[in-house]
């Protein structure tokens, strides 16, 4: 009665979003392959509805950030999404962070609930500007954050805001959408991950579509852990039960799941390899690629 209405509508905003992913900050770190067929003009899938709700929750969860930091008496500026718009010529793009705050050395630094990244600059100093990002995460994502570690993507969009506005370092605020903990992550600029992002400009505006970084999961699931050996059991030598000795995994080959499986241009990505559909492998839906039929 409610359900479906909301989805729908949830649906109908995902197709009114549906545009080519011209560069920006937010995806200088993702697939190159990816960000060319945007730079050249492909349209991406429509996002789905779980999709788009997933995108609203994010903003809520920055909407409650800034409600507690100000609860918090924490001196912010939320970033306007046109006014605080600056250009990266390196990029030739314009980005925008969430929100900016000065550094304040007691109450943030040496917290249980800081991790840092290393990187090429050395801590923040009090009274100095920091570009603040807010990343709701699932556990896995989270949990990772905890020991220092950021999406390489999340990582490159930080560091285009650490450029774009001239501080050296950046803070992500990661939220844990299952339990609401929060764990703040210091970042500074690293001149690696820069100098990656320009090359994968440079690259996404070519005129040569770059290599697909990935490649189809099609060996046996043994293969990974031993198990199978070229579709035998090291052991004994029979057929691999899994494959039946053919080595190759039942009902494959089948795109990474992520980031493959969850891209919107990849049915035209994979194109010359095969006709995308779905799927089940250990019982979760998963993109593959089908088998063609003999001529």
């Amino acid at each position: 009665m409610i359900v479906n209405r909301i989805l729908a509508a949830a649906a109908q905003k995902g197709k009114q979003r549906q545009r080519p992913n011209k560069l920006g900050a937010w995806n200088a770190g993702q697939c190159v392959r990816k960000l060319w067929y945007g730079e050249h003009g492909y349209m991406p899938e429509p996002f789905d509805a779980r999709t788009m709700m997933v995108f609203d929750l994010g903003d809520r969860v920055e909407d409650a950030i800034e409600h507690w930091l100000t609860e918090a008496r924490i001196e912010n500026i939320r970033a306007n999404e046109s006014r605080d718009l600056v250009t990266l010529p390196e990029l030739g793009c314009r980005v925008r962070c969430d929100f900016f705050f000065q550094c304040d050395i007691e109450p943030i630094w040496g917290s249980e609930n800081m991790v840092m990244v290393p990187g090429s600059e050395p801590p923040p100093q009090p009274g100095e500007l920091l570009v603040l990002e807010v990343k709701s995460m699932s556990d896995f994502a989270f949990d990772r954050a905890t020991r220092g570690y950021i999406d390489p993507a999340y990582r490159a969009q930080v560091e285009c805001y650490m450029r774009a506005y001239g501080t050296r370092h950046a803070l992500v605020l990661a939220y844990r959408k299952e339990t609401s903990h929060v764990v703040e992550v210091l970042v500074s600029r690293d001149n690696a991950v820069w100098g990656a992002c320009i090359e994968s400009a440079r690259t996404a505006r070519g005129g040569v579509l770059p290599p697909r970084p990935y490649r189809l999961e099609a060996a046996c699931s043994g293969a990974a852990t031993g198990a199978c050996v070229e579709g035998r059991t090291p052991k004994t030598g029979k057929p691999h039960k899994n494959c039946g000795g053919s080595g190759q995994e039942p009902g494959g080959p089948f795109l990474v799941n992520f980031p493959c499986g969850f891209c919107g241009v990849k049915t035209e990505c994979w194109s010359d390899v095969g006709e995308l559909e779905i799927a089940f492998r250990d019982g979760k839906p998963r993109w593959r690629v089908k088998e063609r039929k003999a001529a």
